[in-house]
């Protein structure tokens, strides 16, 4: 359960419930994404958490999940194989991790039968990294464009510089 902190009237401090989660039974490293509620979600509380087995057995290195913060169902393809992505946290999907080979991805909403592009790009993808895709609505309400933003974790931990220390 998560709490708002305020004072009342005497100063003292007041925590109101505003949002809860429940983790899985299995994992021991979790990722808690803090969204607005989806059309459906269970509730009514302001917030929305999703929450991500953020462990390497979870979410693997060379592998990407995607976070649809938006309304809409996508659907389209990625690295040439079909692909449908509901509002909340998608599941895994491996990656080829050669950063010579740019993988297409074309994502859109279907109206009226017809898909409606809203995001065509091509990413690139290095070994050792895994990939959290925040998928969020447009920016401008006259916009029909995805913005995608990624969060990578590298496998390795980069050394910090070696310093010359002198006496």
């Amino acid at each position: 359960v998560f709490h708002t902190k305020s004072s009342d009237d005497k100063g003292n401090s007041v925590y109101t419930p505003f949002t809860k989660c429940t983790l899985p039974e299995k994992g021991q490293q979790f990722l808690l994404l803090f969204t607005h509620p989806t059309v459906g979600s269970p509730g009514n509380d302001p917030m929305q958490i999703l929450v991500s087995d953020d462990s390497p057995e979870g979410m693997p290195f060379d592998s990407i999940r995607f976070l649809n913060a938006t309304p809409w169902r996508l659907e389209g393809t990625f690295a040439g194989n079909g692909i449908e992505l509901g509002p909340g946290l998608s599941k895994c999907f491996p990656v080829d991790p050669n950063p010579d080979i740019s993988v297409p991805i074309g994502l859109g909403t279907r109206i009226n039968g017809q898909i409606e592009p809203m995001l065509m790009n091509h990413w690139t993808f290095y070994p050792g990294n895994r990939v959290l895709m925040l998928l969020l609505p447009p920016e401008r309400k006259d916009s029909k464009r995805l913005r995608a933003i990624s969060l990578i974790q590298h496998k390795q931990e980069i050394p910090p510089p070696e310093t010359d220390e002198t006496e």
